[in-house]
C-alpha cells in the first residue's frame, strides 16, 4: 500500500521535515516494509491528485477564506483514503479532532508556536 501525504509548503519547510523525519527512523531500516513506503508531494491542493492521499498539511496561515473553504471542499469530494489533515486555520465542513500548539520555524526564536488544527474524515 503507498501512503501519500500531499503537503503544501514551501521548500524550506519541506526540507526541515524530512530532516525531522530522517533522525526519526535512523537505525530502524529493518522495521519498514514496502508496504509502508510513503511519498511526499509538494504542490497545490487544488490541482492535486488527493484520491489516494491518507494524510495532509495544509500551511494555510496566509489563505484566503475563499481559498480555506476550496481547500475543504476538495477535500471532502475527493480525499477517500484521507485518515488525517492538519491545517494552520480552521477548515469549513470537516470534522475537527483537536488542536496543538506547534513549533514553527518563524516562532522557535521566541519559543512560541502556531495552533494547528486536526481533522479527520
Amino acid at each position: 500500500m503507498l501512503l501519500r501525504r500531499c503537503y503544501s509548503a514551501t521548500r524550506w519547510e519541506a526540507w526541515e521535515l524530512r530532516q525531522r523525519l530522517l533522525k526519526e527512523v535512523a537505525g530502524r531500516e529493518d522495521e519498514a516494509s514496502p508496504e509502508d513506503e510513503v511519498e511526499f508531494v509538494q504542490g497545490d491542493l487544488l490541482e492535486a491528485d488527493i484520491s489516494e492521499v491518507t494524510h495532509i498539511y495544509l500551511s494555510s496561515l496566509c489563505f484566503e477564506e475563499s481559498m480555506l473553504f476550496a481547500a475543504a471542499q476538495k477535500v471532502q469530494q475527493e480525499a477517500r483514503n484521507l485518515r488525517g489533515l492538519a491545517s494552520l486555520q480552521p477548515l469549513p465542513y470537516l470534522r475537527k479532532v483537536g488542536e496543538l500548539m506547534l513549533p514553527m520555524s518563524w516562532t522557535r526564536p521566541r519559543g512560541l508556536g502556531t495552533m494547528a488544527y486536526l481533522y479527520e474524515t
